[in-house]
């Protein structure tokens, strides 16, 4: 299912993808623009997994994988699962 927003005025701006034909199963859902998660002016990717972004890109030029607010040209949060 495929799914353009904004259906209703909340300053987003995206795009949806959803593997389900569902418009309220949001299981595996990919999202892809504008203020998506509450971002406002910032560009992100992001999934239904995570419940929040998983890229953001701000109008500075700055980037972050696993962060919303970026404070260098490339800034990542590492996150390291250690199993036995």
């Amino acid at each position: 299912m495929l799914r353009l927003n904004p259906y209703q005025d909340n300053g987003e701006t995206s795009i949806s993808f959803n593997t389900r034909a569902s418009a309220t199963d949001c299981y595996n859902l990919w999202m892809i623009g504008a203020g998506a998660w509450g971002t406002r002016n910032k560009f992100v990717i992001g999934s239904s997994a995570n419940n929040a972004p998983l890229m953001t890109f701000i109008p500075n030029g700055n980037v972050g994988i696993g962060t919303t607010s970026p404070d260098t040209k490339l800034q990542y949060k590492a996150l390291f699962i250690h199993k036995r």
